[in-house]
């Protein structure tokens, strides 16, 4: 393919020192290109899971364990029973009727009558208490939900993660920002391109002056048509910038070999400093060989890390 569109240019000349990995090894970079986004991007995705449409309140609190209607109140005194907010006297064994209780002197003898009549004693116990969940489950809002799992907190139905230590600002519920200047400008650019979080990423691990240099030594080398110097001056920026990533980057995706890992870096690390260029016109003939789709696909599907710091 490079032959075809630069016919003077040998295919072997453009070797920049990366081996790229066969089809069926490409599993290990998608774990790469993810990690970079992860880690080093200012906003991540919260990761979440539904937990149910809930529950009803199904308990009292411990200080007001009686339930009555809807709302729970203290247990009432020896002698007395609950109705609402009021304990009222307990007639046993004579009859309760509303507010009195009648009976008759000779216990013995079961016809009600009237010789004993007198109104109960009471006293109030408080408006009452709402009804709270159950302790195997946790309230939110109006109903009860089972508990998320630790490294998630509930917001009604939906377990959402907390922020990892790499993006540690909540963002507006549904993300996590490095800083809360970060969260603002995700949210008004809504969102920020893949080039452009591409260069950012560059930006923040290696040195400014020299991605400066790079980049006007690759200007002027496309403007020239010289294409060699365009690769190995993209060669050097990428392999940089894979020196200092490859520790961080291979923690979550230590299924493969170092040596696989380490391969896996440099190419994803050359894919995205490719793609930090892909606002240059001059360049994108070039920038047109490597396929950046699973960058994109990266940077789309940017979920924040579970952090386990806290935890036990």
């Amino acid at each position: 393919m490079i032959n075809q569109l630069y016919p003077s240019i040998d295919e072997k000349s453009l070797d920049i020192e990366i081996e790229i990995l066969e089809l069926n090894e490409l599993s290990p970079i998608e774990c790469i290109t993810r990690e970079l986004f992860r880690i080093y991007e200012p906003f991540c995705y919260r990761r979440s899971y539904g937990r149910g449409a809930g529950y009803p309140l199904n308990a009292c609190p411990t200080n007001a364990p009686d339930k009555n209607g809807l709302l729970c109140y203290p247990k009432c005194r020896d002698g007395y029973v609950g109705v609402g907010p009021v304990c009222w006297q307990d007639c046993s064994p004579l009859k309760t009727v509303g507010i009195f209780c009648v009976g008759s002197n000779n216990l013995a003898d079961l016809k009600i009558s009237y010789d004993r009549i007198f109104v109960r004693k009471s006293y109030g116990r408080g408006a009452g208490s709402p009804m709270v969940c159950s302790s195997q489950y946790e309230k939110s809002g109006a109903l009860c939900y089972d508990y998320c799992d630790k490294r998630y907190y509930g917001v009604g139905p939906v377990c959402w993660q907390y922020c990892p230590s790499s993006q540690p600002i909540s963002c507006f519920g549904f993300g996590c920002s490095i800083t809360s200047a970060d969260c603002t400008t995700i949210i008004i650019d809504m969102f920020a391109t893949v080039t452009s979080a591409a260069m950012n990423i560059l930006r923040l691990k290696i040195v400014r002056s020299l991605i400066e240099t790079i980049t006007n030594n690759l200007i002027d080398s496309a403007t020239k048509n010289d294409w060699i110097s365009v690769a190995g001056n993209m060669s050097i920026l990428s392999n940089t910038f894979a020196e200092t990533i490859v520790s961080d980057v291979s923690k979550n995706c230590d299924a493969w070999s170092i040596d696989t890992l380490e391969s896996a870096t440099k190419n994803a690390s050359l894919l995205l400093t490719v793609t930090a260029f892909n606002d240059i016109s001059i360049l994108r003939s070039f920038l047109k060989l490597f396929d950046i789709e699973g960058i994109i696909k990266a940077f789309d599907h940017a979920l924040c890390n579970l952090r386990d710091d806290f935890f036990d």
